[in-house]
């Protein structure tokens, strides 16, 4: 005798929808119900005379399918047009499985998803259709049962009380009198007291409120660096979201894709540009840095090494111990596990990896956090680059020689690279997750294969350095030619391959390997074109837009946003229960972005700003304690 609800399981599983042929395949049933379903199987048997408490088991099966070649038309309709094409082996973590059919069934919670496999199988079984090709894939992590995320364990609580005692400390610090604790660090003679006040002056939100909202720069800032910073993550942002679009269900998916089939779209398809800007700026920020230390003869590279360490970590770790051990619990959904819980899972297997900044050689199949990669690029790029700036700065000429011969080098690779392996920057229709996936770990998270943009930044470091203060006399037609050239330049890098865009494309590796070992040089030259103009006073209205000071916010803030927005996105994914209808206006959702920018502004304020401040102020104290020291040493010798 049973007393289960079937009516709602069945009720819950997903059914044979409407709008098939304008993508709408993905079936996500109901997945709140599911998980509410709840009923006792009734034992007469001697055997089991207990009742079993039996609820209800979420599970999400993939479906590969293809009608035959008769069909052609329809199946790439139902498809949507294959913008991305999958297998079920295709890991779903970090680029969709966009070619799969994804369809809900909610089942007693003690059976397997091999009992789930092979009776969804048998059921695929019975289509008669001559020459139709399907395949059946459900592990277990994509099944889900409400009790799922109530397990709070050693490493979570340890998580929750670490950032909560840096939240306790930030209102500490912030509530005790900040001119008190300026004058405890001069007057206090014992070491662990002073360091608490330093602790207390550096994680006042109060301060670093102050520091985040300061519109002043530095006497050598270079002004217009904040707006093309902020310009370029604002392009990744909304590049990122059009890749995150691609895991919702969409009534109208088929519509959806076939409206980013226009050479506008190759504003999102070649993202890549918007790091190559991150790289170069990089690179022209670290020769600045190393070669102030190289003229004053008493700069250490290690400290720098140690700063850029310091530098990058605490915002890192906090969003890796965020993303492993909070996030998982915070909520639940038919794509939870795919989006949220893997990515959880390979950072509690590979989060060392993140910390010491070689998790870029791993590629994204065994990657924590794959959006991180980029870290790991700037980090080893920087660790390799005093070698290069000290050429430059003791041998001009032979380090202006070696540069050019290692970007040539680095360019070089990424053309062979691409070439003999099929890669593709660009995710053109048709293109297959297996791909992307190829092109990034071959290619596009190494460093020997972004160096060349990261030269070009040297480079214009070592410029900036020695002459910026110095006047560039150019007519306003060299000016003007100058502005003509480069602004071509910067859109053939963006729009030279549009026809990429296109549904009728069709992969061609000489074309691919010639846009990723050039494109990135052309961009880049325009940014430097436009960077030089704005030092020396040609830029004109655009120059006075790169150049307003509100950027500088942005600027503290765009470590965070690149950290906050692919954890944002992949909640928003994970919880998403039902299919949607697609308008343009779902890629600018101000609410989402909100979020991100809020949220940025919290990490900062709690993370990068204060471990700044306690590196600066450890650095001043060790360099007074130096100091002091010496001038005592001098002492005794006159003595």
């Amino acid at each position: 005798m049973r007393t289960w609800p079937y009516g709602c399981v069945i009720d819950s599983s997903g059914k044979i929808p409407p709008s098939l042929l304008n993508g709408n395949i993905n079936q996500l049933g109901d997945f709140d119900q599911c998980m509410t379903v709840q009923g006792t199987f009734k034992n007469i048997s001697q055997f089991q005379p207990a009742d079993e408490e039996i609820y209800g088991k979420y599970c999400l099966a993939s479906i590969d399918f293809t009608l035959p070649p008769a069909f052609e038309t329809i199946n790439s309709l139902i498809h949507s047009h294959y913008v991305i094409r999958s297998k079920l082996t295709d890991p779903g973590h970090r680029i969709p499985k966009f070619a799969s059919m994804y369809w809900a069934l909610c089942i007693p919670h003690s059976c397997s998803n091999h009992d789930v496999r092979e009776w969804l199988v048998q059921q695929l079984q019975k289509l008669e259709i001559p020459g139709l090709l399907k395949a059946v894939s459900l592990d277990e992590s994509m099944c889900q049962t409400k009790n799922q995320n109530d397990k709070f364990g050693f490493a979570t609580v340890s998580t929750v009380l670490l950032l909560g005692g840096v939240i306790a400390l930030t209102l500490i610090a912030t509530f005790t009198n900040e001119q008190k604790v300026r004058e405890m660090i001069v007057q206090c003679k014992d070491f662990n007291t002073k360091l608490w006040y330093i602790v207390l002056e550096s994680f006042s939100l109060k301060k670093n409120y102050k520091t985040l909202t300061n519109l002043s720069g530095p006497p050598d800032d270079v002004a217009c660096l904040h707006g093309l910073r902020t310009i370029n993550a604002i392009a990744l942002l909304l590049s990122h979201k059009c890749m995150q679009l691609l895991y919702y269900s969409y009534v109208n998916r088929t519509k959806m894709t076939e409206m980013i089939s226009y050479p506008y779209s190759m504003l999102a398809r070649s993202a890549i540009v918007y790091t190559d800007s991150f790289i170069l700026i990089s690179g022209c920020l670290a020769a600045q840095c190393f070669l102030k230390n190289f003229d004053r003869k008493n700069g250490s590279v290690l400290k720098n090494y140690v700063n850029r360490f310091f530098r990058l970590t605490p915002n890192l770790l906090a969003i890796i111990l965020f993303c492993t051990f909070i996030l998982p619990l915070l909520n639940a959904g038919p794509l939870w596990n795919d989006v949220v819980s893997k990515h959880a899972e390979l950072c509690r297997k590979y989060w060392w990896r993140n910390l010491l900044y070689v998790h870029n050689y791993y590629g994204f199949e065994e990657m924590c956090l794959t959006h991180t990669h980029q870290l790991g690029i700037d980090m080893q790029l920087y660790l390799s680059a005093p070698i290069l700036i000290y050429l430059l700065w003791r041998f001009p000429f032979f380090g202006i020689i070696t540069s050019t011969a290692l970007g040539a080098y680095s360019t070089y690779l990424r053309y062979y690279i691409t070439y003999q392996h099929n890669l593709s920057p660009i995710i053109y229709y048709g293109v297959s997750v297996s791909q992307l996936f190829n092109t990034a770990t071959l290619s596009y998270i190494l460093p020997t294969h972004r160096a060349t943009v990261y030269i070009m930044g040297i480079l214009l470091g070592y410029y900036l350095h020695y002459h910026s203060s110095v006047p560039l006399k150019l007519s306003k037609a060299q000016v003007n030619f100058g502005s003509f050239f480069f602004s071509t330049c910067g859109f053939l890098a963006m729009f030279g391959t549009y026809w990429m865009s296109s549904r009728s494309y069709k992969y061609n590796n000489q074309e691919a390997a010639m846009y990723m070992a050039f494109a990135p040089i052309v961009w880049c030259s325009a940014l430097i074109w436009i960077i030089l103009i704005n030092v020396h006073g040609y830029s004109g209205f655009v120059g006075k837009i790169l150049q307003w000071p509100g950027f500088r916010i942005f600027t503290r803030i765009a470590y965070a946003v690149y950290l906050i927005q692919f954890p944002v996105y992949f909640y928003n994914v994970g919880t998403a229960k039902t299919p949607s209808y697609f308008t343009t206006q779902v890629l600018f959702n101000i609410e989402e972005y909100s979020i991100i920018f809020a949220l940025s502004v919290l990490l900062t304020l709690l993370f990068d700003l204060p471990f700044q401040n306690l590196s600066k102020r450890i650095k001043y104290q060790s360099n007074k304690s130096t100091d002091a020291l010496n001038n005592n040493k001098i002492a005794e010798k006159v003595n």
